[in-house]
């Protein structure tokens, strides 16, 4: 499993108000977009580790037989990301024996790109090639498979769904408002929180026999920004569970791209690709 491609997150929150009524002075679901991804435009950079843990459903094999749910492997990602200067270092950790293993390490700037797996790696010419898998966890709770899987920021996010048609909104009992629209068969439902800059806190997803999917999230309060604590997705096919820990908002994190002290925490050695070629004379 590609463990940075779980960003499909268009999960389903479940609806917990038994008599939501219609809204009258809600913002409209363009707004709505709007206004959430400027309540986190301020965050101009950021550190922040996040644990994943997943379990699997029993499933029944074509001959009957019920396969156990089966736990993976903890993951952890450790995410830098400087907003500003167009620079994300990504690092995929796995718990192995009781301690996290290294299995990848990404990092782009406009001045390189390093790219490492099974401690092997080096260090290229920057690349404009997004980082496929990776993700904008400014954006979770609000974007489809494909855009997570992309990794599509939240500036692209937002852009994408405010083109958009306008969707139904309603009030919920817990002062939520629930945009989308369910028709029996297919249903896009996001919750967002007026009072905590229209974050998302719960989204539901089903389209045909493809299943549904849930999400359902707890915010916190980190230098004025309400970002993600915690979240539960629920899959057709198994169950995930994410804590989401920010180390640093908008702090110096210069170091974080540096060559030499990334070989150096990461216990690397990386090779230099962008160096010419040693050319060796025949004699």
């Amino acid at each position: 499993m590609n463990r940075f491609c779980f960003w499909g997150f268009i999960a389903v929150g479940l609806v917990l108000s038994p008599k939501p009524v219609l809204a009258q002075d809600t913002l409209p679901f363009k707004d709505a977009i709007r206004n959430f991804a400027e309540s986190r435009e301020g965050t101009e950079n950021y550190e922040l580790s996040l644990t994943i843990n997943e379990r699997g459903r029993p499933s029944r094999a074509t001959n009957g037989v019920v396969n156990p749910a089966v736990d993976e492997p903890v993951v952890t990602l450790e995410i830098a990301a400087d907003q500003t200067a167009n620079r994300r270092l990504v690092a995929e950790y796995q718990l192995q024996d009781g301690a996290n293993q290294l299995q990848r390490l990404h990092v782009r700037t406009p001045q390189f790109s390093i790219h490492v797996q099974n401690a092997k790696g080096s260090i290229s010419h920057p690349s404009n090639r997004r980082m496929d898998g990776h993700f904008d966890p400014l954006a979770f709770g609000i974007a489809p498979l494909g855009d997570m899987h992309r990794g599509s920021s939240l500036h692209e996010i937002a852009e994408y769904y405010m083109e958009w048609p306008s969707l139904e909104s309603r009030v919920m009992a817990d002062k939520t408002v629930r945009y989308g629209e369910d028709d029996g068969r297919s249903s896009y439902l996001l919750f967002l929180d007026p009072e905590r800059g229209y974050s998302p806190v719960r989204l539901r997803d089903r389209t045909g026999n493809k299943g549904t999917f849930n999400v359902s999230l707890k915010l916190i309060s980190k230098k004025g920004f309400w970002l993600p604590l915690s979240a539960v997705v629920e899959e057709p096919e198994r169950t995930r569970t994410l804590q989401f820990d920010w180390r640093s908002i908008n702090s110096d994190i210069d170091d974080r791209f540096d060559p030499q002290k990334i070989e150096s925490k990461y216990g690397l050695n990386l090779r230099d690709n962008r160096l010419p070629a040693t050319i060796t004379e025949s004699e």
